[in-house]
C-alpha cells in the first residue's frame, strides 16, 4: 500500500543534558483510510485493510476510519498529547471533522475522499481514495415479448431477441448471455447459447425446432458488469424463466394439445373432448390419449374456441371447459389441463325385492359406483349378530345360529371410490317381532358438531 510519509522531530524533555531532540528521535509516520461496508457496519477499521479504491453499491452507506501508523504500530484514534496533530476529511467540495465518519451514497459517479494530517508546524500528510458508486443493474426483455406464443422466425430460422440493461456506468462493461432450451426444467442447467455487450442478439433455431414448425422456446437473460478495479465481477442482474412460442410460416391454421387430470386413479373409456369456434359454431372432435391424459386437436382455424372435457360412460365423472385464444400458425401445448373430476360417492343399495319374512332368509345390499368405481377393498361392513359374505360389491347378511335370530342388529356399510370418496356414514335396524323380520331404515348420523368454549 502506497502511503504519504511525514518525518516528525518530536521534542523530548532531556534529563539534564539540556538537548530538546536528536537525531535518533526522528519517526515515520503514515496515514491510510480503511473503509467499513454497510454489511460489516459494527466492527471498527482497525479489522479492515487500508485501500485506495472502493465499490459502493447506490443507496448504500460506508463508515470511514481515517488511522495512522507510526513505526509500523497502528495509533488509536484518539492521538496522544505528544503527536500534537490535527486531521479532518474532504470529500469533493465538503469538509468533514469527524473521525470515523459514516456516509449514504445517494449519485452514482466516482468521489474522492482525502485523509488529511497536519502537525503543529503546518506539515502536512494525507491519503487519497476514489469512491465508485454503482448504478443497480436491471435488465428487460422488450423481444419477444414474454408469453407470446406467435413469434416469427425469420426464413432462415433466426431468432431476434432485443432488451434493456440499465445501470452501467462509466467504468464498467457489460456482458449479457442467452440461454435457451425446450423446456422449464432445463433452463437452469442449459449452457448459455450466445453472448454479447450489446442489447441484442439474433440466434438460429436452426437443430431445435424443425423447419417450418411450431415449437416452445424458455429463455432467460444473465447480465453481468465488470471493471478492471477489484473486483473484476461488480455487479449482476437476470430476467425471470420466460418462454414464447414461434408460428408455423406456411399455415394460419392451428393445434393444441391439452392435458387430463383426474382426483381418480384412472380415466375411463368414455372420455371425449371437442372444441366449439366463436365464429363458426363449429364442433370438432379431439384425439384422446387416456394412457398419457392428453387430448390432441387436428389443425383448426384461427381464433377463440370452447374447449369442453366430459365422460359419456360414466355420469359421476364432472366435465370441464376452458377458452383459449389461438394465433394464427400456432401449436399450443402449454400443459393446459382439464378437470374430470369424481366427487360423489358411492351408492348403497337394497336388493331384496320382497322382504324377509324368517331368519332363515338373507339381507342383499350392493355398492355402486357411476364414477372411478368401488374400491372393494375398501368395503367395511358392521352388522352386529350378522353374518356378513361379500362378492365383489355384493354383501349378503344371514342370522347366526348361536342368536336365534332373537338379538336385533345394526347395519353399517362404509367404502370408497377410486377417487377416495367416501359413502354417506348411513346405518339400517333390524328387529324380530313374532318370527318376522322388520327392516327400517336408511338412518344418517347427524353432523359431528364442533363445541366452541
Amino acid at each position: 500500500m502506497k502511503y504519504g510519509v511525514l518525518f516528525l522531530l518530536l521534542l523530548i524533555a532531556g534529563c539534564g543534558n539540556g538537548k530538546l531532540y536528536s537525531k535518533s528521535d526522528a519517526q515515520q509516520i503514515r496515514a491510510g483510510i480503511h473503509v467499513v461496508p454497510q454489511e460489516l457496519l459494527g466492527i471498527t477499521g482497525f479489522e479492515i485493510p487500508a485501500g485506495h479504491t472502493t465499490m459502493i453499491p447506490l443507496g448504500k452507506s460506508a463508515e470511514f476510519w481515517g488511522l495512522l501508523e507510526l513505526n509500523g504500530e497502528t495509533l488509536a484514534i484518539e492521538l496522544p498529547d505528544s503527536l500534537p496533530y490535527k486531521t479532518y476529511w474532504t470529500l469533493g467540495k465538503d469538509s468533514i471533522m469527524n473521525n470515523p465518519f459514516r456516509k449514504t451514497f445517494d449519485q452514482a459517479g466516482i468521489d474522492t475522499l482525502v485523509y488529511h494530517v497536519i502537525d503543529q508546524r503546518g506539515d502536512t500528510l494525507h491519503d487519497t481514495m476514489e469512491i465508485f458508486v454503482n448504478t443497480p443493474l436491471t435488465i428487460s426483455p422488450l423481444q419477444p415479448a414474454p408469453d407470446r406464443l406467435d413469434v416469427s422466425p425469420s426464413s432462415s430460422q433466426e431468432l431476434a431477441f432485443i432488451w434493456n440493461l440499465q445501470g452501467v456506468d462509466s467504468w464498467e462493461t457489460p456482458l449479457v448471455r442467452l440461454t435457451l432450451a425446450p423446456t422449464a426444467n432445463e433452463i437452469e442447467s442449459a449452457f448459455p447459447l450466445d453472448s454479447t455487450s450489446s442489447d441484442n442478439l439474433t440466434v438460429s433455431s436452426r437443430g431445435a425446432c424443425p423447419t417450418d414448425s411450431s415449437c416452445r422456446f424458455w429463455w432467460k437473460l444473465v447480465a453481468t458488469v465488470h471493471s478492471a478495479l477489484p473486483p473484476s465481477t461488480i455487479d449482476s442482474a437476470h430476467t425471470d424463466n420466460l418462454f414464447f412460442q414461434t408460428r408455423r410460416l406456411s399455415t394460419d391454421f392451428v393445434q393444441m394439445k391439452i392435458g387430463l387430470s383426474s382426483n381418480a386413479v384412472r380415466i375411463g373409456g368414455g372420455v371425449w373432448v371437442h372444441s366449439i369456434h366463436s365464429a363458426y359454431q363449429t364442433q370438432v372432435n379431439w384425439m384422446v390419449d387416456t394412457v398419457a391424459r392428453t387430448a390432441t386437436s387436428p389443425l383448426m382455424p384461427a381464433g377463440t374456441w370452447l374447449v369442453i372435457a366430459g365422460d359419456s360412460l360414466h355420469s359421476d365423472i364432472e366435465p370441464d371447459s376452458l377458452q383459449v385464444i389461438l394465433p394464427a400458425g400456432i401449436y399450443h401445448n402449454q400443459g393446459t389441463l382439464l378437470e374430470l373430476n369424481d366427487n360423489i360417492p358411492p351408492q348403497i343399495m337394497y336388493l331384496n325385492t320382497t322382504a324377509p319374512s324368517t331368519i332363515k332368509d338373507s339381507l342383499v345390499f350392493e355398492l355402486f359406483d357411476f364414477g372411478s368405481g368401488v374400491d372393494t377393498n375398501s368395503i367395511s361392513v358392521s352388522a352386529s349378530t350378522l353374518q356378513v359374505s361379500r362378492k365383489g360389491t355384493k354383501l349378503t347378511l344371514s342370522w347366526s345360529a348361536i342368536t336365534n335370530g332373537t338379538a336385533p342388529a345394526q347395519i353399517r356399510i362404509i367404502a370408497k371410490d377410486f377417487a377416495a370418496n367416501s359413502t354417506e356414514n348411513s346405518y339400517w335396524k333390524t328387529q324380530i317381532s313374532s318370527g318376522h323380520i322388520i327392516l327400517s331404515g336408511p338412518f344418517f348420523d347427524p353432523p359431528s358438531k364442533v363445541s366452541v368454549p
